[in-house]
């Protein structure tokens, strides 16, 4: 197993840090197994989000993945209602990196995760501006309360009221 520079630095450095009586031998076991572990080659891209403008999304997904239109659809709107939708399975670097970028220039959201990682959590909700309540408009509705109706006037309404 050949080691590269960094890996050689920050294992010299825990060696230190043990000596000094600053790490426990749980700790430093810990940590050299943390660095020396290899690094993942294959890698899962997700779909997080579509964004506002869905249509170049589903175009990209579409070149991507040779799909149908209605695949396609399928996963944009599968990402937008659950979080997450797994796109590239198992795809090396350059791949994933690729298709990111791509689904970015989009204007998708994306997540690359090292296969057989955890999945990343779903965005939390929009906390953002809540939908605007519209005044009742019939004719019939108080102007003070719209659930309540108006008392008939006793004349005909006319197209103004």
């Amino acid at each position: 197993m050949s080691l590269n520079e960094s890996q050689l630095a920050e294992l010299k450095k825990l060696g230190e840090l043990k000596s000094a009586g600053v790490l426990s031998d749980e700790e430093f076991a810990q940590l050299k197994e943390e660095i020396l572990a290899p690094a993942p080659t294959h890698f899962d891209v997700y779909l997080i989000s579509a964004g506002n403008n869905k249509i170049p999304v589903i175009k990209e997904i579409r070149r991507i993945k040779s799909w149908g239109l209605k695949e396609a659809k399928e996963i944009v709107d599968n990402a937008d209602k659950t979080g997450r939708a797994l796109l590239v399975l198992k795809a090396d670097a350059d791949t994933a990196n690729a298709v990111q970028a791509a689904l970015h220039q989009a204007g998708a959201t994306t997540a690359i995760v090292p296969s057989g990682a955890d999945v990343p959590p779903p965005p939390p909700p929009a906390t953002g501006a809540q939908p605007v309540q519209r005044p009742n408009l019939s004719r019939n509705a108080s102007p003070v309360d719209p659930k309540r109706p108006r008392r008939p006037t006793g004349r005909a309404p006319s197209r103004f009221d």
